[in-house]
């Protein structure tokens, strides 16, 4: 027979409720009685019982939390990658009674992104939130109440920085910005005046990721490679087009763009204009189907893949774990890899037409 949570407080001197409340991080205990009672449930190796929890959780109303920093509609590889993820492990755990509550916020706006995260808690009662959080210290004090009140968040997509211990689930941004520095480094033909492209810096990945290949040109490849422009381009093409195109318009030694994200067919349409597109190096993160596309017809040298449908399946499967067996993760930090997406990957795609005509 397996160790009860009956006999941990017959040895920890406490009541099975405070047992109960510690080994499945529910309200307060003292800091010294928590550590005894952990200690003696790891002595006698203590396996929750995941089928009788289970059972008695279809008769409570659990619910999960998934806030994402971008409107519904907002066109974003990577966003739209995490949601498959998410919905991959909400259709794999459905069968044990979870609700799954879907925010969205207006595109990068800090106190949407707050009023969000209190309706989640403070109306729906969601015991875990995953979310990917806009880089602002109002939400970074937002978290924090949210965890102190003994609701763990799970961050995708996007990492910020709280006092209290959170968990991200993700690449590594600023390694990120190493590769692809190092990347261009391999491929180029001639000294490289580097266009940079981001959806928006206002995430703490996407500055580490500029901070990464700020770095990596700055200390190994200044005799090859330097940074002639960043901008800022939204996930709307339109937009991205117009952004692209002034960039290119101020910037004419431009013969390399980083497209860190954002609406890469409008900026290609930007570089089609200025007879670049064949002619620049151009690297790009995700392989979406406009990139994709790109990759098989030259145009785009690789795509860095983040993984973000992993990133969006494990983040879910880690709040499940912590709902069903009260247990989280060894690391604060759940790091994926990246992988670098070439033409011989794709090359048993068929070639799609582009509405923006760009080929």
């Amino acid at each position: 027979m397996g160790v009860t949570i009956k006999k941990i407080a017959e040895m920890s001197n406490v009541s099975t409720g405070t047992v109960d409340r510690v080994l499945n991080k529910r309200g307060k205990v003292k800091p010294e009685v928590e550590q005894r009672v952990l200690a003696i449930a790891k002595a006698l190796d203590y396996k929750p019982n995941k089928v009788a929890r289970g059972l008695a959780l279809k008769n409570k109303n659990i619910k999960i939390g998934i806030l994402f920093h971008v409107q519904q509609d907002y066109k974003n590889y990577a966003v739209n990658e995490s949601y498959e993820g998410i919905k991959q492990a909400e259709e794999e755990f459905s069968e044990f009674g979870i609700t799954f509550i879907y925010r969205y916020c207006e595109n990068f706006n800090v106190q949407n992104q707050i009023r969000e995260i209190e309706s989640l808690v403070d109306e729906d009662r969601v015991v875990a939130l995953a979310i990917t959080p806009l880089n602002d210290p109002l939400v970074s004090k937002a978290l924090d109440s949210v965890i102190e009140q003994g609701i763990p968040v799970f961050c995708f997509i996007n990492d910020i920085s709280t006092n209290n211990k959170h968990y991200f689930i993700g690449i590594d941004n600023t390694q990120l910005g190493a590769v692809a520095a190092g990347l261009l480094n391999l491929l180029k033909k001639e000294y490289l005046h580097i266009g940079m492209v981001f959806p928006s810096l206002s995430l703490l990945g996407n500055q580490r990721r500029l901070k990464g290949f700020e770095q990596t040109v700055n200390s190994r490849y200044l005799k090859n490679m330097s940074i002639a422009a960043v901008c800022i381009a939204t996930n709307d093409d339109m937009a991205s087009y117009h952004i692209v195109k002034q960039m290119l318009v101020e910037n004419k030694e431009i013969n390399s763009i980083f497209f860190s994200s954002g609406a890469a067919e409008g900026g290609l349409m930007a570089i089609k204009e200025a007879g670049l597109l064949g002619k620049a190096l151009i690297i790009a993160v995700d392989p979406s189907d406009i990139i994709q596309q790109h990759i098989l017809e030259g145009n785009i040298a690789a795509a860095i893949n983040q993984n973000t449908r992993k990133a969006g399946y494990l983040t879910i499967k880690l709040i499940f774990d912590y709902v069903m067996l009260g247990t989280f993760p060894e690391e604060s930090n759940i790091v994926l890899q990246s992988d670098i997406i070439i033409k011989e990957h794709l090359s048993h795609m068929p070639v799609q037409n582009s509405n923006w005509d760009v080929m």
